[in-house]
């Protein structure tokens, strides 16, 4: 693992994003902000050889920490899983993503398909550790009481609970906040934006 100041990772998911800030001002504790995002290859960002620009993220990964052994899964929300629990996503309860699992998986340890309890997820850990923990955009490790974003150490969330839209396909799919109610909608751009939004507006508080 290499250091840097920071923290930046690239996964295959949607636009979860987890940002956390110290709580105890008598101790010096980096920030921590980790992206994850559906489809993306290696090489699709500046910091990895893109002949796209990105400079936003390029300065990320500059004065953050680069994962150099992070081993994604087949499918979105195993490799999330991993990302979240830091064990194999058999362990814990995604031993394949849920809408695609075979007749045979279900009802089988490892296939519950939700974040399971045997498992302590990065942020129940961070905000243990005294930290704020923020998410906002896909979540799809869970979508029943117990099992969202709030439910495994996320202080705040703004989260779409299942597998969600795409940019290509307006999916009539609206996140929620956790204790607020968000109108369904079928402009896509005008929700990731609302989602956006609303994760600069919690981290302010």
């Amino acid at each position: 693992m290499v250091r840097f100041k920071s923290l930046i990772s690239a996964l295959s998911g949607v636009a979860m994003t987890v940002a956390a800030h110290q709580v105890m001002a008598e101790t010096e504790r980096p920030n921590i902000l980790i992206f994850i995002a559906d489809g993306m290859g290696f090489s699709d960002v500046g910091a990895f050889g893109s002949e796209i620009e990105t400079p936003s993220i390029d300065q990320l990964a500059d004065q953050g920490m680069l994962f150099t052994n992070f081993h994604v899964g087949a499918s979105c929300s195993p490799a999330r899983t991993m990302l979240t629990s830091s064990v194999d996503n058999h362990l814990a309860g995604l031993g394949n993503m849920l809408e695609i699992q075979a007749g045979n998986q279900f009802g089988k340890p490892g296939y519950e398909g939700h974040l399971n309890d045997k498992v302590v997820a990065l942020p129940r850990l961070l905000r243990d550790a005294g930290y704020h923990t923020y998410m906002t955009g896909k979540w799809h490790l869970g979508h029943e009481p117990g099992t969202i974003a709030y439910d495994r150490g996320f202080e705040k969330s703004f989260m779409l609970s299942e597998s969600g839209a795409d940019n290509w396909v307006e999916q009539p799919y609206a996140p929620f906040m956790t204790g607020c109610t968000i109108p369904r909608t079928t402009n896509w751009s005008a929700c990731r934006a609302t989602i956006i939004s609303r994760l600069i507006s919690i981290r302010k508080r």
